[in-house]
């Protein structure tokens, strides 16, 4: 029997949107979709981070090995990718700017 075990980890990324942090989304990370992440965007995932992080369809494209200029990047899709991570597969959101908490 072959090795079966897989490195994973908790990988927390911010998510921009027209120039802007919109928030965080935290999400399983493999080595699989690092490699991807480095062959669409020539930058580790840890780069990219810290350069202010992706919208929501670069995320898609290297989630689901995708080349980054195949994946729509209009409105439309940036909302349908939105649902799909964190209504489909229950990503944890984190927003960038949260309410303020109400003083009683």
């Amino acid at each position: 029997m072959g090795d079966h075990n897989v490195t994973v980890e908790v990988f927390r990324m911010p998510i921009m949107g027209k120039m802007k942090a919109l928030g965080y989304v935290t999400f399983t990370l493999t080595a699989a979709i690092r490699n991807r992440a480095k062959s669409n965007h020539g930058q580790t995932l840890e780069r990219l981070r810290e350069r202010g992080g992706l919208c929501w369809t670069e995320l898609y494209a290297i989630i689901y090995d995708k080349k980054l200029f195949d994946v729509m990047h209009n409105d439309a899709s940036q909302e349908k990718v939105r649902a799909h991570f964190l209504d489909d597969l229950h990503w944890k959101w984190e927003p960038a700017n949260p309410p303020p908490q109400r003083r009683s």
